[in-house]
């Protein structure tokens, strides 16, 4: 009997207790829902972590949507109804019903292509959206990128022709070296000493981004002597064996080179230059060249790697066509690198402020997105618009003002 008093006295307690004390408030609903490329070779019917995807102008993106976001991913989407997504940053699974369900303002899918499907069916999953939003990033699928979704998108931002947001780059601790800038001012033939420039190759090691023929080039008199007083690093995963050739082309020159492999640190290996070199034969994303110069390190590209004209036009960017001739490949070079590399920091913490600001990216991102939703009427349209640049003052010549 003590014992059954007992227990009804703690029940009767526990229940006053319970009374004293609110419950935590049901955290809001999602307004957001994100779904990103895969990118991680081992993602396969998971959905991506939690904050793992998101980057640059998208991470802001996020962010402004508070504490709760549903994070998918093309996998998951795939194949996976019961955990198609996450709820973010509790890391909750968010089954294929309940996104359909969810009362959304914004449901922002990047990519094209190859995540075609997968990106269809998160539309279609998030067609209660005031606002569905694409970034197509895949090459080849952007001209008809209205077509490809047609009444499921209100608006495909694209980046074509437009500064890059780096990804959480900073400027480098230190300029590029002093020794660098000396030793490339020496007239031809008269520098005898070891590389003093290190140039950095930041990106896969493939045909289309490291060509041959850009090395082979300079395989005459002058030329040579001029790319003999860099050393050269490359950074990135080695596409079928192809940095044994490209090795073997560099020891013929007989150029000092080094293969990194795929490195985590990528803020590291442009600090670790003193300029960068990006030379695809075509590029349709050229966030490298956008990177360096985040990083304080001048750049020197191919045509074809569609820079922005704000980031061409700089007197730290130096740009000729991989299909240009020999002589006018070299004369680009060797002008480019006496001046880039002499260049002030201060005039890359300038451009870097203009143009490169992820915070005004983001702030002009959002008022295209905003006056978009705030303009549509009916059914969805496809609205295909260039993502504004966070170039405030886009200036060439002198750089920004």
């Amino acid at each position: 009997m003590l014992r059954i008093l007992l227990l009804a006295t703690a029940a009767v307690a526990s229940t006053k207790r319970g009374h004293k004390h609110k419950k935590p408030a049901a955290a809001a609903p999602p307004k957001l829902a994100y779904m990103a490329i895969p990118g991680a070779k081992d993602e396969t019917s998971a959905p991506r972590a939690c904050w793992a995807a998101p980057k640059s102008w998208r991470e802001g993106l996020v962010d402004a949507y508070g504490s709760s976001v549903v994070v998918c991913s093309p996998e998951a989407l795939r194949s996976n109804k019961m955990c198609a997504c996450r709820l973010c940053p509790v890391d909750e699974c968010v089954s294929r019903n309940a996104l359909a369900q969810l009362n959304l303002d914004h449901a922002l899918g990047v990519g094209s292509g190859r995540d075609s499907d997968a990106l269809r069916e998160f539309y279609r999953l998030t067609a209660n959206a005031s606002l569905v939003t694409n970034v197509p990033i895949s090459e080849g699928h952007t001209t008809k990128r209205e077509e490809m979704w047609g009444s499921l998108v209100d608006v495909v931002m694209s980046f074509l022709k437009t500064v890059k947001p780096p990804l959480k780059m900073k400027p480098c601790a230190r300029p590029p070296s002093s020794k660098c800038a000396a030793a490339l001012a020496a007239p031809p033939y008269q520098y005898a000493g070891a590389p003093a420039c290190r140039a950095a190759f930041v990106g896969s090691v493939q045909p289309t981004k490291v060509p041959l023929s850009f090395f082979q080039k300079f395989d005459k008199a002058a030329g040579l002597d001029f790319v003999r007083r860099f050393s050269w690093h490359f950074y990135g995963a080695d596409r079928g064996n192809y940095s044994a050739r490209l090795r073997g082309v560099l020891d013929a020159m007989n150029l000092s080179s080094t293969f990194h492999g795929r490195v985590d640190d990528v803020q590291g290996a442009y600090c670790a230059a003193d300029v960068a070199v990006a030379f695809p034969l075509h590029d349709r994303n050229p966030r490298v060249p956008t990177e360096a110069l985040r990083a304080g390190r001048p750049v020197f590209a191919s045509l074809e790697a569609n820079l922005a004209g704000a980031v061409a036009c700089q007197p730290f960017v130096g740009a000729v066509s991989w299909r240009d001739s020999r002589r006018n490949l070299i004369a680009a070079f060797q002008s480019w690198a006496l001046n880039a590399t002499a260049a002030a920091p201060a005039v890359f913490d300038a451009f870097a402020a203009n143009c490169l600001d992820r915070t005004a990216l983001f702030d002009r991102v959002w008022r295209v997105l905003e006056r978009v939703k705030d303009e549509r009427q009916g059914a969805r349209r496809a609205v295909a618009c260039e993502a504004p640049g966070a170039c405030l003052r886009p200036t060439c010549g002198d750089g920004p003002t």
